[in-house]
């Protein structure tokens, strides 16, 4: 994101191909793992007055491969979370027909976007993803650098909030550096 009065950075454009690739072998990964077991197990578990419409994740960070920069698995595994709850959502009784997925992170680069676009994923600027948020919404943080909880909680009240601390990762299992994820019903 570039503010006004800024001269936008040069990046590194990263091939369109290899980002789909990373993501959809992430995805394909996060779909098989005990961690989104437990989520889904932990979203059934809940008794919600209102369907959910809207999946938000905020500050999930870049992710997609460049000539500069291998990718990061973590900022993947949680698009791949996002992609996992909106169709999650779709097929149970628990979202709407058509679930919309909107992300927020101004790290974003131009091959992030591209990528999250062709995963029908919208990537918001800054404010825009705080005011899609409603009590038709599920929103997503990992560890954060903003305070997304604080504000979600005491302002937005959307249905679900679900966030995660980050801890080491564990050689045995790279791919999954969060396993601490928090599922709250906001009411």
């Amino acid at each position: 994101m570039t503010r006004v009065g800024q001269v936008p950075e040069h990046e590194p454009l990263g091939n369109l191909n290899s980002g789909l690739k990373f993501l959809d072998t992430t995805l394909r990964d996060w779909e098989g793992s005990e961690a989104w077991r437990d989520i889904k197990s932990s979203l059934l578990s809940l008794n919600l007055n209102i369907k959910i419409a809207k999946v938000i994740g905020m500050a999930c960070g870049t992710f997609t491969p460049t000539l500069e920069f291998p990718g990061s698995r973590r900022s993947a595994v949680q698009h791949a979370l996002l992609l996992t709850l909106r169709s999650f959502l779709q097929e149970s009784n628990l979202g709407t027909g058509e679930v919309a997925c909107y992300v927020q992170d101004p790290g974003y680069s131009k091959t992030d976007r591209l990528v999250l676009e062709k995963s029908d994923i919208k990537a918001l600027e800054d404010p825009e993803g705080f005011l899609e948020m409603d009590d038709a919404s599920l929103v997503f943080s990992c560890a954060p650098n903003i305070c997304v909880k604080e504000i979600v909680a005491d302002i937005v009240r959307p249905s679900i909030l679900i966030w995660c601390t980050v801890k080491e990762e564990d050689p045995k299992f790279p791919l999954y550096v969060f396993f601490a994820p928090v599922v709250t019903l906001v009411d």
